[in-house]
């Protein structure tokens, strides 16, 4: 499958540790928020954009 394509290489990059994977998930999600929301003083906005990306990165370590 697509995802199995992608996703195995960064799982065994990470180690399959779920730790490292949530740490590189809000780090790619922390940044992802800046670009999106730029440099507005809203913390409640880019708090629920990193959210928003946040968990799907997470949930993905846990893909079949």
């Amino acid at each position: 499958m697509f995802w199995d394509s992608v996703l195995d290489p960064l799982r065994s990059l990470l180690s399959y540790n779920p730790t490292s994977w949530a740490i590189a998930s809000l780090v790619a999600a922390a940044f992802s928020s800046l670009v999106i929301t730029g440099t507005k003083d809203d913390a409640r906005q880019f708090l629920f954009v990193t959210v928003a990306i946040f968990v799907p990165l997470c949930l993905a370590f846990y893909l079949p």
